[in-house]
């Protein structure tokens, strides 16, 4: 089964820099389990027009293939 992951916003740390490492860390780190599990990387920025649309992307994107 396919694993998608969601990686929201959050504040690692006040140093800047330090955020931006510690966040794409863990970014590649959600997008490994995904490509790995046959799943999809999301983000934050995938829904600024909206969750809806992360979600038809899993719904849509889990179903099999006939």
């Amino acid at each position: 089964m396919a694993r998608h992951t969601y990686l929201g916003t959050s504040k690692f740390s006040s140093d800047a820099k330090k955020h931006d490492r510690i966040y794409k860390e863990i970014e590649a780190e959600f997008a490994r389990v995904a490509r790995e599990t046959g799943g999809k990387p999301f983000t934050s920025g995938d829904a600024q027009s909206g969750f809806q649309a992360v979600l038809e992307a899993v719904i849509c994107g889990s179903r099999p293939k006939p």
